[in-house]
């Protein structure tokens, strides 16, 4: 039997941080409490992430991506229903792969991740928009963009736009409106929330994010003058 093996001293800095953001507000955490709780050493702290606002952010980006794995996100299984228990390695989805209508499952995998965050919305509400808080939304922004960007059924790389561009409003857009989730007091269910925001990604997808539609030209109109010379 085979053991899980030991977290790395950095993986060890960023639970630690998400365990103390749980409870306290980013001012009230400080480097020592940080290395404290992790069981590392301040020059650790620093070599691995070098200061507190990058701790934080990071710390988001890597529960984040937690949730997006376990949602089974740029796989196979995300898009299909597939199990992801199967004992098959999964296999990354080409977004070109991916037609409008397999959107539904992406409601579900949202849903998905949306319930696996949901017990750290106070950590979330605190890191977002507390010491540091700018950094983190940039950096959670750029996370979300690359899930977006790689591994999800839109298709960004068709459309009209940069698909980098693309996906970093889209996540923008996305990670607005799950920081005003998390601040309710009385959440709506996990599955309205996803609805809305698998809602809020295909309208902006499809048919081309930001794509005005063409403006039909017209002759330029005479001006008096030539209008009294031709009459």
């Amino acid at each position: 039997m085979t053991s899980s093996p030991t977290p790395s001293p950095r993986a060890r800095i960023l639970a630690a941080v998400v365990d103390l953001l749980r409870a306290q507000d980013p001012a009230q955490v400080s480097i020592t409490a940080v290395v404290r709780q992790a069981g590392t050493t301040r020059p650790t702290f620093y070599r691995q992430v070098g200061d507190l606002p990058t701790a934080f952010a990071e710390a988001a980006v890597t529960r984040i991506d937690a949730a997006f794995t376990a949602a089974g996100v740029g796989t196979l299984g995300a898009v299909d229903g597939a199990s992801r228990a199967s004992s098959a390695a999964p296999r990354r989805v080409d977004l070109h792969d991916v037609a409008p209508e397999d959107l539904p499952a992406m409601e579900r995998v949202i849903t998905g991740i949306v319930e696996d965050l949901a017990p750290d919305a106070a950590f979330f509400r605190r890191v977002l928009l507390g010491h540091g808080g700018h950094r983190v939304q940039l950096r959670v922004i750029e996370a979300v963009a690359e899930e977006l960007r790689i591994a999800s059924p839109l298709a960004l790389a068709r459309g009209p736009l940069p698909p980098t561009f693309a996906a970093q409003t889209l996540a923008a857009g996305v990670s607005w409106a799950m920081l005003d989730w998390f601040a309710e007091d009385q959440r709506p269910p996990a599955a309205t929330i996803a609805h809305r925001l698998t809602t809020y990604l295909r309208r902006s997808v499809i048919g081309g994010l930001g794509a005005p539609p063409a403006v039909p030209t017209t002759p330029d109109l005479p001006t008096n003058a030539e209008e009294r010379k031709n009459p």
